[in-house]
């Protein structure tokens, strides 16, 4: 999973019974912005949701009130009935010369999370379970396991 990339916003559209936000598309997802802030074909930084990011003053406005030195979890919300997966922030974000010192990095989009303080959300483990977990459970495995058990087709 990318952490940070550079994208560019393909779609705008208004949120209805909004006055100061609106829908941007980056990359398929959606994500709220502020009205006028942007437009179509800007070149921004899309953070996807279950990423995490380390409170600084750029991201000041996702700072815990009570917390300020709690790290900030990107998830998936709804605002005003319309769902956003994901933020959106300037390019002007990283300088040119940050850009350039990690131009020899291959991989540039851990790059670009590493300058701005972003890592991958983990769900803790329990109390309980700590000490002993491999892994989580793969639900996916199991779930695709039960679809060919109770296949009509399927005969014992």
């Amino acid at each position: 999973m990318k952490l940070a990339t550079f994208e560019t916003i393909t779609e705008i559209t208004p949120i209805e019974g909004a006055d100061r936000i609106e829908l941007a598309r980056v990359q398929g997802w959606q994500s709220v912005i502020r009205k006028g802030e942007y437009s179509v074909g800007d070149q921004v930084i899309f953070v996807p949701i279950d990423t995490v990011l380390t409170p600084r003053e750029w991201n000041k406005f996702l700072w815990d009130k009570n917390d300020l030195t709690k790290p900030i979890r990107v998830k998936t919300i709804k605002l005003k009935g319309t769902v956003s997966q994901g933020l959106i922030f300037p390019r002007s974000l990283i300088s040119a010369q940050e850009i350039f010192d990690h131009a020899d990095d291959p991989d540039e989009d851990t790059s670009i999370a590493a300058m701005l303080g972003i890592t991958k959300y983990e769900k803790p483990i329990p109390a309980h379970l700590a000490g002993q977990v491999a892994g989580d459970f793969p639900t996916h495995l199991v779930s695709r396991l039960m679809k060919i058990i109770s296949s009509p087709t399927l005969k014992f």
